[in-house]
């Protein structure tokens, strides 16, 4: 493993502790850990099944990188405990209205 793949892997690490109960989970694939780009995307794709397998939903994203072109595959993944429903009412109490008459 590349000491560029350990670090990113480290912040998307420390990054999703911050979610209560590490509900996301976010790994990244980069193209130049394989010899073929197709194979980087076969483990993301790889990874997202085991983990839909454990009940989660996932999404996989291509990004590439700015510095030079390089396609960067991003997994996220959050189990379905932890998802908020659509349809949620909103908890905001809206401010009581004030009478007409002024003074």
């Amino acid at each position: 493993m590349t000491q560029s793949r350990q670090a990113l892997l480290q912040f998307f690490v420390l990054y999703s502790s911050f979610f209560i109960y590490m509900s996301l989970i976010q790994e990244i694939f980069l193209e130049t850990d394989w010899e073929e780009v197709e194979q980087a995307q076969a483990a993301c794709d790889e990874r997202a099944a085991q983990l839909k397998a454990e009940g989660h939903t996932c999404t996989c994203t291509t990004l590439y990188r700015i510095t030079d072109g390089r396609r960067v595959f991003l997994l996220e993944a959050q189990h379905p405990n932890s998802l908020e429903p659509e349809n949620k009412p909103s908890r905001r109490k809206l401010p009581a209205r004030r009478s007409a008459q002024r003074g």
